[in-house]
């Protein structure tokens, strides 16, 4: 099998995968709480707390691609260990069922999500100022783009093609 498959599987999959597992925990421990399942919870919001989970996974991938790339970026590691807090804290708080313990349920949640969009952001900047980086050494000759140059065709040839 191909070292960069394993690599992608170890590297980008493992970290994004703790990291969904974890929100997913999370919101089962919230749901434990009647407040977080009132129908003055709704729709919407639960909708928007999972788009921002999402968004929070996006990161957590993208940043583990942008280590792998050797780019210094931390969002990612910070985000998987904010989820494994989190989710802690969240299942271990003794009277989460309790309709007292909604402010600090509300708190965590707002903290994680809060996180996540930071993770995001930061995340996305990093994303971005990498693909200029590489798109200008593209530009500038200092690295193979992979095409040949004015064909459209890749430099890489099928086995038993002639190039």
């Amino acid at each position: 099998m191909n070292t960069q498959v394993w690599d992608f599987t170890k590297h980008l999959v493992h970290p994004a995968a703790a990291y969904v597992a974890l929100q997913i925990a999370l919101w089962l421990a919230l749901e434990d709480n009647a407040a977080f399942r009132s129908p003055g919870f709704g729709f919407f919001a639960e909708s928007a707390v999972h788009l921002v989970q999402f968004f929070g996974a996006w990161a957590v991938l993208y940043g583990t691609m942008l280590r792998d790339m050797e780019y210094r970026t931390r969002a990612a590691t910070f985000l998987v260990w904010f989820s494994v807090i989190g989710a802690a804290t969240a299942w271990l708080l003794p009277d989460r069922r309790d309709p007292s313990a909604v402010p600090t349920l509300r708190l965590l949640l707002a903290a994680e999500l809060g996180a996540a969009i930071v993770g995001f952001v930061v995340t996305m900047r990093t994303w971005r100022r990498a693909k200029a980086e590489h798109e200008a050494k593209v530009t500038c000759g200092t690295i193979d783009s992979g095409v040949a140059a004015g064909s459209g065709a890749s430099d890489r040839t099928v086995e038993g093609e002639t190039p």
